[in-house]
């Protein structure tokens, strides 16, 4: 069971930390392109 619960909670510490990651991404990417888009 303990390894179900790790599975489990490893999953979504990945996944919050992925969608930080993306947020971040965003932040730095969308005004590169909004400056060098036109």
């Amino acid at each position: 069971m303990s390894e179900t619960t790790n599975g489990v909670t490893f999953q979504v510490t990945t996944h919050e930390e992925t969608a930080i990651t993306e947020r971040k991404y965003a932040k730095i990417t969308l005004p590169r392109f909004s400056g060098s888009g036109p």
